[in-house]
């Protein structure tokens, strides 16, 4: 029955396209010509540190992530326990949250943004204050821009470029 689409078809291909498009958009207002991979991610260094956003279909949400590099061994401790405050109902990660890896070697700062509550300004100024919490929280440990490989797409003046 080849028919037409129904609109729930539609509306998910709209949904779909939504969130995409947000990365995209993104991507292409700081100069950067990539395309989603297999699994609708991007990875690229955003001021000082390294930032992957992903579309997740199934729930209709971006996702942020930034890789603030390895726990330090001196003083670990304390800086946990300082990240963790942060984490505390949100106060100092503007919504995202602190997280330490499977293995409790590197640290992560995590967000997810429901796609269809987003424009394209909207997901620009999150991104932007994620990226600054998430450097704020690198230079805590001591290794802003340490920790990104070589051959990953570079925006060093990623702050300036989403400027209106």
């Amino acid at each position: 029955m080849g028919g037409l689409p129904s609109l729930a078809t539609h509306k998910e291909h709209q949904t779909t396209m939504l969130g995409k498009n947000l990365i995209h958009n993104l991507c292409e207002r700081i100069g950067l010509h990539i395309e989603l991979d297999a699994s609708n991610s991007c990875t690229f260094e955003a001021g000082e540190i390294l930032l992957s956003m992903t579309f997740l279909e199934e729930t209709n949400e971006v996702a942020l992530h930034a890789d603030l590099g390895p726990l330090p061994t001196e003083g670990r401790e304390a800086l946990l326990l300082s990240l963790m405050q942060a984490n505390y109902r949100y106060r100092e990660t503007h919504g995202a949250t602190l997280s330490v890896s499977d293995d409790g070697e590197r640290l992560a700062l995590f967000k997810l943004l429901p796609s269809d509550a987003l424009d394209d300004r909207r997901f620009m100024d999150i991104t932007e204050r994620f990226v600054k919490s998430a450097e704020g929280y690198a230079r805590m440990r001591g290794t802003v821009g340490a920790d990104i490989p070589s051959g990953v797409p570079q925006v060093p003046a990623f702050h300036s470029m989403l400027m209106v």
